[in-house]
């Protein structure tokens, strides 16, 4: 009888959490999208990926000197790899605001993809309702509505990351990840350590394919100024409020406290070094005590971990938390012995488990 009522009490709850997830879906549609269809502004991120795409369909230089990779400094310029900006190239013989269109298009493609992306890592059914649910989930994770907002790439990168995991496709996606940002080179060495040839040819050779895009038609001076102007800008980090690196507490408390005056300027090297450092032992704290989890759950977790221990980590990438999040789900209802049902206990009710079965 109790089984019964929890059984019962489980069904509302999700109900409840099902309802919520597709009224998620119509602000979506009818709040968010027509707001941001509407803009006329500039001031967005996906200003940056169209004037590259202009310089590269141009043969103009994608980047260029900037006044200062100082932390409080906005700088607001290109820093990706060459081969991106040849990729997203055909962009630019559209008028702007069609280009913007095409962006809020593309981020919920990549926002839904991902929420599928999550139902298949969780182990759970892929209907609507489980996307639905994983989507209203996406939905409230800080970060997610300023990405798409702002026509960032990271949805993208949510979507590559999430179906790198669940398909047999790893390799290749982790590849084309880390032509966008090379912190998924981070993912690539550890699955190709742990998984061999399996994940590290096809890896190679997406990556070196980018690479040749790039210097054939860039040349290689593209990549030393990449290296020069562009690199540097992540490994200074920000002090704005939305960069929520771990490692970067310690300035703002040393900062905070008096024990280091920084007055503005690129950081010196004994900050540098510890920012390097602290990253570095982040990530590979997190490969050793996941060393006896499976590759998905070492992969996801060391990932969010390096992400949030670099220089420079952005609300926006908050949502590939719950990439670990959804293969802990799948782990734990698989030890329960359910594939598809809720998980239900003598003592409590799991209802994020339960939602997500």
């Amino acid at each position: 009888m109790a089984l019964a009522r929890q059984l019962a009490d489980s069904k509302m709850i999700r109900m409840v959490f099902l309802v919520t997830a597709a009224l998620h879906l119509a602000i979506q549609l009818g709040v968010w999208l027509p707001n941001v269809w509407k803009r006329r502004d500039i001031q967005r991120d996906m200003t940056v990926y169209y004037q590259a795409a202009q310089r590269a369909e141009r043969h103009r230089p994608l980047y260029k000197p900037l006044r200062s990779n100082a932390p409080d400094v906005n700088r607001g310029a290109y820093i990706y790899p060459p081969q991106f900006a040849v990729v997203v190239s055909p962009v630019a013989r559209l008028p702007y605001l069609t280009y913007a269109h095409l962006c809020y298009v593309l981020e919920l493609a990549a926002f839904w993809s991902f929420a599928y992306a999550l139902v298949q890592l969780a182990g759970a059914r892929r209907n609507a309702a489980n996307v639905l649910l994983w989507g209203g989930l996406l939905g409230i994770t800080p970060g997610t509505y300023d990405a798409m907002t702002l026509g960032q790439v990271d949805p993208l990168l949510w979507a590559l990351f999430g179906f790198a995991l669940c398909t047999r496709h790893r390799g290749v996606l982790l590849g084309i990840s880390a032509q966008i940002k090379p912190f998924a080179l981070l993912v690539v060495a550890i699955a190709a350590w742990r998984e061999r040839g399996r994940v590290l040819w096809p890896a190679a050779i997406v990556i070196a394919l980018g690479t040749l895009l790039g210097l054939a038609v860039y040349g290689p001076m593209s990549f030393v100024r990449w290296a020069q102007w562009g690199l540097p800008v992540p490994t200074q980090g920000s002090f704005e409020a939305n960069n929520i690196s771990l490692t970067y507490l310690g300035l703002r408390l040393a900062r905070a406290l008096g024990w280091w005056s920084y007055s503005g300027g690129e950081l010196p090297a004994a900050a540098r070094l510890y920012l390097a450092a602290s990253g570095c032992l982040g990530a590979a704290g997190a490969v050793f005590l996941t060393r006896r989890q499976s590759p998905a759950m070492q992969y996801a977790v060391t990932l969010v971990a390096g992400v949030l221990c670099a220089p420079l980590c952005w609300i926006t990438y908050l949502p590939l938390a719950l990439v670990p999040f959804a293969i802990c789900v799948r782990e734990r209802r698989s030890q329960a012995g359910t594939e598809t049902a809720p998980i239900v206990t003598e003592k409590s009710l799991s209802a994020v488990s339960s939602i997500l079965s």
